[in-house]
């Protein structure tokens, strides 16, 4: 089951949707109305087709609280971008006006930097190796994936056991000590790790290339065991959820809540 699309709701179109394309160099691939507002999808051009849509949807009865991050009490947490120059990227983000974090190396996990969109979402660039020469044509300097749809868990076992079950597979569990919490990566493909652990170090940069996106989940030490603790997984957080392709005979779209009570939207592989 492959991920479509990245769902969050906006209200400031006339500024969200240029940043996206003027600025992060995505284009709009489709637009749709629906009973929540009117759709936008949008993509990093020439994209491998098993990334997904970013999709932004036009909600302005919906009153939205968007949290700043990071956010222990939050569910939703950002869109992870994998770019081959990371210093490129930010500077060109820089020279543009947006103001965007400083570069830092999370060890043994990854090179990245943090900005927020018009609406104060939090978008991760993340660094990923390749031997793609540097594209001045390319609005971040070089192909960027759009590879990480990323929120909180509470009970990493229970959301295993539920994603396994719409067809994911854990590629890769990265545990950040100094930080209390355990990183999770899913994907809709079972591939073959360079190292037969999903805990090994040495499979991270090969993580980071991935063609398609990845489902990253932060869990945050101790939350599985509280009783009264529950993530804000409620629609004015502004994620309105994940669009997944069902690889089977399904004829008619359906949707799931996953034990956080996030959203899935399952659309048939027509």
């Amino acid at each position: 089951m492959s991920l479509i699309a990245h769902q969050l709701l906006i209200q400031k179109p006339q500024l969200t949707l240029p940043f996206y394309q003027q600025q992060l160099g995505m284009e709009l691939t489709d637009q749709f109305s629906s009973p929540m507002g009117e759709h936008y999808r949008l993509r990093f051009p020439d994209q491998d087709a098993r990334q997904a849509s970013l999709e932004l949807i036009h909600a302005p009865d919906q009153a939205l609280s968007i949290a700043a991050q990071p956010c222990q009490s939050e569910g939703y947490w950002k869109i992870g971008i994998a770019v081959p120059d990371i210093h490129t990227a930010r500077k060109r983000l820089l020279k543009s006006g947006i103001e965007t974090g400083a570069v830092f190396t999370v060890p043994d996990v990854a090179t990245l930097c943090h900005l927020k969109d018009p609406e104060g979402y939090c978008i991760e660039l993340l660094k990923y190796s390749s031997d793609t020469p540097t594209d001045s044509n390319l609005t971040l300097g070089g192909e960027a994936r759009l590879l990480l749809s990323t929120y909180r868990v509470k009970d990493p076992q229970r959301s295993l056991e539920f994603y396994r079950q719409q067809g994911w597979h854990l590629l890769s569990r990265q545990e950040i000590t100094s930080r209390r919490m355990t990183l999770y990566f899913l994907a809709p493909v079972n591939e073959s790790l360079p190292v037969d652990d999903i805990d090994a170090i040495e499979n991270r940069d090969w993580l980071w290339q991935r063609p398609y996106t990845l489902i990253e989940w932060q869990h945050i030490w101790g939350t599985e065991s509280s009783e009264s603790f529950s993530f804000n997984t409620d629609i004015s957080g502004g994620f309105a959820g994940l669009v997944l392709q069902e690889h089977s005979a399904a004829s008619e779209a359906s949707d799931l809540t996953d034990p956080d009570g996030y959203r899935l939207q399952l659309q048939p592989n027509l």
